[in-house]
């Protein structure tokens, strides 16, 4: 986002371009804060995208023609423009980092402030985070992939323009059409064969700004006289727009030949919009303007904010929260605009010499930073003694994952075990699990207590909400068995779970979900279980999560003497699953129903008192895993167990 977002002086100066700026980064940052506004707020970035290879593009074609265009000017201003504010970024994020983030997380973290030193950090992330699954949402520099894209794209950009221009636009037009043509082509291809690298990587993405590039090449003969004409397609552009933001999700594979639909989009308004022009009005009214000078700064900066708040707590979503974290973001990108941005734009302010020192030693810092992270780790400033050699003892994850049954997880892999699904026996009433990983957790208790009498089978897949598939799972071609499939493994794991509904005779489904309750369309799923045979939807809210782990949280309270309470820690988030307690919601739910019986069950009101104590241990549970958790919200193989006894043994153990 750094020379799209960042530029405030451009040739021939177009107001309506910060406005579009705007256009991009507000999507992004609802789309980050949780909010449905808009569903495909991501596709912002593919906006700043197009919005660069432009700008570029029209700053180096002024300077060819000019006869003033030298690399070491070209690289020193995109240096000046994104080099400060992203540092200063990084830099405020490390502490907070440090003291909200458990001890692996941070040295996770540690490598990313390195990748952003060489412009990296789209491969770190490549091989570490599916960008919509959720652990996206306590990664703080994830976002600067896209600048570690624009980044690889300048360095050599120039180069291929200039060689190119030197034989014609004709020819410079054909060759960069064929560049273009051929990445477009590798989308389509990558996705299906290794989405990851296609979201975070170079090759998928350089269509997008080399459509801008062309754009700015051919802006000077295609702008029409005749203002109804440029009215009418800069509106167009503007509608593609945004019906992509509304239109596309997470669930639509992503770059691919349907990103064509909002860069299009957005090359018709740089092209066709003037200040004339209805939209060109629109986007140069001041509160747009105002936001696309300062979107390089909001950019950078809304996702350290919104993470920390989570990593803290805090429900990004909430309405009050929403203000608070919003004001926020608003005042430190100003105050990085205004005092970081526009200084070191300045030569004559920050000279070169002191902008290379300042740089230079940051990023030196931040390698050396990320090695000890690497080789040696760090170790969390609240821990005792005793707290290390607690976590270095617990084996909590290690002793539950073996049951959590990962060959049933579509997140891994394209086709299940057939005993996923199957029982050994038909005597056997069956319950199928569905929901995300902490329903594979919840799966382990129910079959280790009530396994004997009942079939559990299990649909659960991670970072996947229960939702109407209305296709064939044999119309999901096979993906990578890799963690970074999340869109295909959970089509296939939704349009499985109907199949297998119709083709079985199931008396009870259990959903279990991290907290996205309220994003499932229950009314329509509901009404859809109708079809089937089911007596029984039991829906089974989120545990107490903590902030940052449990362990973690445990850790830094033994040894210091006292009581250990670390009720403190629990994230108050989760009051906004009391939607699945409330009655209004059970009643709506049961009135759409009138064949099957549903249940809530919330383990949050079982093991809490109130909302200043929550029970963590588990009754009678060996040392090594006596804690409820072993992570943040996913249940230990004792914590499982016990809840299963507690809480489902009027539905299942007298069957037995």
């Amino acid at each position: 986002m750094s020379t799209s977002i960042s530029n405030q002086v451009h040739v021939n100066y177009r107001p309506e371009i910060d406005g579009l700026r705007a256009l991009a980064v507000i999507p992004v940052i609802l789309f980050h804060a949780g909010l449905s506004v808009f569903n495909g707020g991501f596709i912002g970035v593919d906006v700043f995208f197009v919005i660069s290879g432009f700008l570029i593009t029209s700053i180096i074609i002024k300077g060819l023609k000019n006869d003033t265009f030298t690399f070491s000017n070209f690289f020193q201003r995109r240096l000046r423009r994104i080099a400060p504010a992203l540092l200063f970024v990084v830099i405020t994020s490390i502490p907070f980092a440090w003291l909200l983030m458990p001890s692996d997380q941070f040295n996770e973290f540690s490598l990313a402030v390195g990748s952003i030193a060489i412009f990296a950090s789209n491969f770190l992330f490549w091989t570490q985070v599916d960008y919509f699954a959720t652990t996206a949402e306590i990664n703080p520099l994830l976002h600067t992939w896209s600048l570690a894209i624009e980044e690889q794209y300048y360095l050599i950009f120039p180069l291929i323009l200039i060689s190119l221009y030197k034989k014609g636009i004709k020819f410079t037009l054909m060759i960069l059409g064929i560049i273009a043509t051929i990445s477009i082509f590798y989308t389509e291809v990558a996705w299906r064969m290794f989405p990851a690298a296609n979201f975070y990587l170079f090759p998928s993405r350089i269509w997008e700004l080399m459509v801008g590039s062309m754009a700015a090449i051919v802006s000077p003969y295609v702008i029409y006289k005749r203002f109804s004409i440029n009215n009418i397609l800069s509106l167009i552009g503007f509608l593609l727009l945004l019906f992509s933001y509304i239109w596309i999700d997470e669930q639509v594979p992503f770059p691919s030949f349907i990103t064509v639909i909002p860069v299009i989009g957005t090359t018709l308004i740089l092209l066709f919009t003037s200040k004339k022009t209805f939209v060109g009005l629109l986007l140069s009214m001041a509160p747009f303007v105002l936001i696309g000078r300062i979107s390089y700064s909001l950019y950078l900066w809304h996702q350290p904010i919104f993470v920390f708040a989570r990593l803290y707590g805090l429900e990004t979503n909430e309405s009050l929260n929403l203000i608070i974290l919003f004001s926020i973001l608003f005042l430190l990108s100003y105050f990085s605009w205004r005092f970081i941005e526009n200084p070191f734009r300045n030569n004559k302010v920050i000279s070169l010499r002191m902008l290379l020192s300042l740089v230079i030693t940051t990023s030196i810092g931040f390698l050396v930073f990320a090695i000890y992270g690497f080789l040696i780790g760090y170790t969390h400033p609240n821990l005792t003694k005793e707290g290390i050699k607690f976590l270095n003892s617990y084996e909590g994850k290690a002793i539950a994952i073996p049951y959590f049954r990962e060959e049933c997880n579509f997140y891994y892999h394209n086709e299940i075990s057939e005993d996923c699904l199957k029982p050994i026996t038909k005597d056997k009433p069956i319950t199928l699990v569905w929901g995300d990983s902490h329903a594979q957790a919840l799966a382990v208790g129910l079959r280790e207590e009530f396994g004997e009498g009942h079939f559990f089978a299990q649909l659960a897949t991670s970072s996947c909400k229960p939702k109407v598939v209305n296709m064939s799972s044999s119309d999901i071609k096979e993906y990578p068995e890799n963690n970074k499939a999340q869109i295909q493994a959970c089509l296939k794991a939704n349009s499985t779970a109907f199949e297998y509904l119709e083709q079985n005779n199931i008396e009870t489904i259990i959903i279990s979900l991290k907290n996205n309750y309220r994003l499932v369309d229950w009314k329509n799923f509901v009404r859809e279980l109708e079809k089937y045979r089911i007596k029984k939807l039991i829906i089974v809210g989120a545990v107490p999560q903590y902030k940052p782990s449990l362990p973690h949280a445990y850790a830094t309270q033994v040894g210091r003497g006292s009581w250990v309470n670390i009720s403190k820690n629990v994230n108050t988030f989760l009051m906004r699953n009391r939607a699945i307690s409330d009655n209004t919601f059970l009643e709506n739910l049961e009135l759409e129903s009138k064949k099957i019986e549903i249940i809530k069950i919330h383990p949050y009101d079982f093991l809490c008192r109130s909302e200043n104590f929550c029970n963590y241990l588990v009754p009678n549970a060996p040392e090594k895993d006596k804690l409820m958790l072993f992570d943040y919200g996913h249940l230990s193989y004792s914590g499982s167990r016990y809840l299963a006894r507690e809480l489902f043994s009027n539905y299942y153990a007298e069957d037995i």
